[in-house]
Order: structure tokens, then sequence, then C-alpha cells
């Protein structure tokens, strides 16, 4: 229970730390604003910066929710790396194509009732999704706070080596289903973005991501072996920093 409330604790602190950075960076642009002129568009009304389209590679950590339910399914913490295209048509309103790789092993933090250890095998997560990023700032500023949130989809993959001991350890732990397993999930979060210049630039983001737990074709009650109760709820968190690219003058 300890660890399981401390991994909810830093998910938490991350992402109000994120927000509150993305706030703190619109304030004081704003501030900057007031007292001193910016840099002039030109006579055409174009952005200062070219940001129609942003490529943000990122990388970060993966904090994971526990399953409070059956024996404890838990996906380890890990590190995530991806890849985000931003679509700015408007000033202050964009689109954002998203996927990421997390390593997130299982664990199982409850012995089977007929066996006294635990279980737990390597899996990875691919996901992908897509939503709005409405930002603070319009396009062009140089720094541009921002929140998003969007739909997903969440492969939970178990590793070719869990797969193969699964079927091995079937009489023993019923795990001889083992497979992958696609959950549908819904994301929120923010961040803030700064050019560096005209075309490159930096990206902070954090981000909370609610889904129904994967079951990975395990049986989902009481058999003598593993199972994990299915259509729970899982939560997490991601913390990421990535390097922004920017293509396009309006």
């Amino acid at each position: 229970m300890k660890n399981r409330l401390n991994g909810r604790q830093c998910g938490v602190a991350i992402l109000c730390g994120t927000l509150w950075i993305a706030t703190a960076a619109y304030a004081q642009n704003a501030n900057n604003a007031q007292n001193a002129p910016a840099k002039a568009n030109n006579a055409l009304g174009e952005d200062e910066y070219p940001d129609i389209v942003e490529l943000n590679p990122f990388g970060g950590i993966n904090i994971e929710g526990e399953v409070v339910a059956g024996l404890g399914e838990k996906l380890v913490d890990g590190g995530v790396a991806g890849l985000r295209i931003d679509w700015n048509p408007s000033r202050y309103v964009g689109w954002e194509l998203w996927g990421d790789f997390a390593q997130a092993n299982v664990e199982f933090k409850v012995p089977i009732p007929t066996y006294p250890y635990t279980y737990s095998f390597g899996s990875r997560n691919y996901a992908w999704g897509v939503g709005p990023v409405i930002n603070f700032r319009p396009r062009g500023s140089k720094v541009r706070p921002y929140l998003t949130a969007g739909v997903a989809g969440i492969q939970f993959t178990p590793s070719d080596t869990a797969e193969s001991m699964a079927k091995a350890q079937d009489p023993i732990y019923h795990t001889g289903n083992l497979n992958d397993n696609l959950q549908v999930a819904f994301y929120y979060g923010g961040g803030v973005k700064w050019h560096f210049s005209d075309h490159f630039g930096m990206n902070i983001d954090g981000r909370g991501f609610i889904s129904r737990n994967p079951t990975y074709d395990l049986p989902n009650y009481n058999d003598g072996g593993v199972y994990i109760p299915a259509r729970r709820t899982l939560n997490g968190v991601q913390a990421t920093i990535g390097l922004e690219f920017y293509l396009g003058q309006s």
C-alpha cells in the first residue's frame, strides 16, 4: 500500500509541476509583453516564428498505477520515448498526433492461491493518440504554454520471452494464453514550448492517462493460478522533455 501511494503521489507531483511551469511561463511571457515591445511581425501580419508544423521527439519516465483487486496487477515504472507531430491551423488552437513506446513490465503483488510465490513477466506498451492543443500564447510566440486532451490506444504487449515462459509454466500458473491486449485510453495534461531559434526549440510535457487495465488474455477470475479481474481502471502519468523542430511560415 505504501509503494502504491508513493507512486501515485509522485505521478501527481510530476503532472502538477509541469502544469505549474506552463502557468509560470505564461505569466512571465505576458509580463514581458507588457514591459517591453515584442519583436514586430512583418507588414503582412505573419507570425513571429515559423511553427505551422512542429516535430517533437521526446523521452522521459512512465509511472503506472496498481490495480487494487485480484493479485494486485502492477505495471512497473520505466522509460518512455516517442514522437509528436503538431499542426497549428489557427493562432491558439492546434491538433496533435503522437506515438510512443514505454517499458512496462508486469508484477503481481499477491502470491497465487496454490503457490507461495508472486508472478511477473516482461512487457512493453505501444501507444498512439490524437487530440486538440489549446495554447495560451498565439502561434509564433517565443514561449507557448499549452493544455491538451484526447483519445488514445494502448497495446499492452508481453515480450516473446514472457510468452514462451508463460506457456512452459502453464501447469503451475495457468498462464498459457498470455497475449497482447489493446485498450482505449483518455489522456490529459499540458506543458510549455520554447523557441531557441526560428526552427529549433524545446518542450517540457506532463500527461495523465486513464484506461481499463490490461488482462493480457489471462483468466479474469480465481481459477487457482494467475488471474486479472477485467474492467478495472488503470491510471498512469508521463513526464517528458524533448526537442522541437518548427516548420512552415504562415
